[in-house]
């Protein structure tokens, strides 16, 4: 099983595309797992959780990718990092 490490992130943008490979290899890797598995029951359930958590993660990681992606932030960049919306609201700084 192929554990996500953070140092592959360092170098490239990440894609839906790209974590969307990956979330398909992770379950390629499940389904062949799940297939080809002789431990006893008890260790195979022990497993298949650990990997079906892992699987997990990378739906997240998709589902979050897929959001950043359909993010427009030009509006917030537009306006110096802070966007009032309606004129009646105001800044307000509160200083303990």
């Amino acid at each position: 099983m192929k554990l996500q490490g953070s140092s592959s992130a360092v170098g490239c943008p990440v894609t839906v595309d790209l974590v969307r490979a990956e979330a398909s290899s992770v379950f390629e890797e499940l389904v062949q797992f799940c297939q080809t598995s002789e431990l006893p029951f008890w260790q195979f359930e022990k497993e298949v959780m650990v990997r079906v958590a892992v699987l997990g993660v990378c739906l997240i990681r998709l589902f979050l990718t897929a959001c950043h992606e359909r993010l427009d932030i030009e509006p917030y960049l537009r306006d110096d990092g802070f966007r009032l919306g309606y004129g009646s609201s105001g800044k307000c700084v509160l200083w303990p």
